[in-house]
């Protein structure tokens, strides 16, 4: 999976260094991140031609044709779909320990020869043409500048979907949680702007070796990430010198956050992960860089029972 990843990351730089002479319009009719199929069968033999919904048609009606680059071959791991799977993978116990053939499906436009879409799929060997699309996609606008960045696990977009403008301005970001879209970033007007910042709170210090900070980013879009920071004392330098590592020892999460004010100087908080609100605090603002909360856990799978309070700490 790792190669896979450098190889498409290789692609992207490439697709911006070799743009044409002469200057693409931009096009608005692009693949939605809807219309990606998933999985499906193509012709085993021959020139593969599809539609703007990756689904084969004949040349007349084609959008794009399918050049294959092999990767290599794998075992595919037993997997399980959630929800509507559709008739294709309704067994899936036939696909545990299956010899799998790793491709990188590459669309180009049927008129132009460019790449439009990049993505890594999988073929089963004793299958040629089954395939279900699994690790990182892409697609580009006309002008060779990159329109949609996502994920897929086993056949699902899962985790963040990026949308740019054909001049490579972030427009949104969108999450998915095996193929299901649970939330949209906040409207501006709905943002509390006086909390959104870096906040910081101290979790852990034994005062010679070992410091872990916790971090809460609160983004203006109403997305807030939390995660902390280890610090190690460098014993070369002779004193006490705190040295950020490198790894974290939990990844960022990725929540939303709303906050209710109740008067001047409290409120209420709520974070939402996957559509669920998980927290619902009291906050107390202490001045404009500081301010404590009272948690209240409402999902039992998310609580931490060594945190019952937070006080952060603006930082500047």
């Amino acid at each position: 999976m790792k190669n896979i990843l450098i190889q498409l990351f290789i692609l992207l730089p490439f697709l911006s260094s070799c743009q044409s002479n002469e200057k693409a319009a931009a096009s608005t009719d692009y693949i939605e991140a809807s219309a990606w199929i998933s999985y499906g069968k193509y012709s085993p033999k021959g020139k593969i031609y599809v539609d703007k919904r990756l689904q084969e048609v004949d040349k007349s009606k084609a959008s794009y044709y399918l050049e294959k680059e092999t990767l290599g071959r794998e075992i595919i791991p037993r997997f399980e779909y959630r929800g509507n799977t559709g008739d294709h993978h309704e067994d899936n116990k036939k696909y545990e320990d299956t010899p799998i053939i790793k491709y990188l499906y590459k669309y180009k436009g049927i008129q132009d020869d460019k790449i439009a879409i990049v993505t890594t799929a999988s073929e089963l060997v004793d299958a040629p043409g089954e395939f279900l699309f699994d690790g990182k996609a892409f697609s580009v606008y006309p002008n060779e500048q990159v329109h949609e960045v996502l994920r897929f696990e086993v056949a699902r977009i899962n985790g963040e979907l990026l949308r740019y403008d054909d001049k490579g301005k972030l427009l949104e970001t969108r999450y998915f949680d095996q193929g299901q879209e649970y939330w949209n970033t906040l409207e501006k007007e709905r943002v509390h702007q006086e909390l959104v910042g870096t906040w910081t709170m101290e979790l852990e210090n034994d005062g010679s070796f070992k410091k872990v900070i916790l971090v809460m980013e609160l983004l203006e879009t109403g997305m807030m990430k939390t995660y902390q920071e280890i610090y190690y004392n460098d014993a070369d330098a002779g004193k006490l010198q705190w040295r950020l590592s490198d790894s974290k020892e939990k990844e960022a999460t990725t929540a939303l956050w709303i906050y209710i004010p109740l008067s001047n100087t409290t409120g209420e908080f709520q974070v939402q992960l996957k559509g669920k609100t998980i927290e619902n605090d009291k906050v107390t603002i202490i001045d404009k860089d500081h301010m404590k909360f009272e948690i209240t856990y409402l999902a039992p799978e998310y609580a931490d029972s060594k945190i019952k309070g937070y006080d952060f700490k603006r930082r500047k």
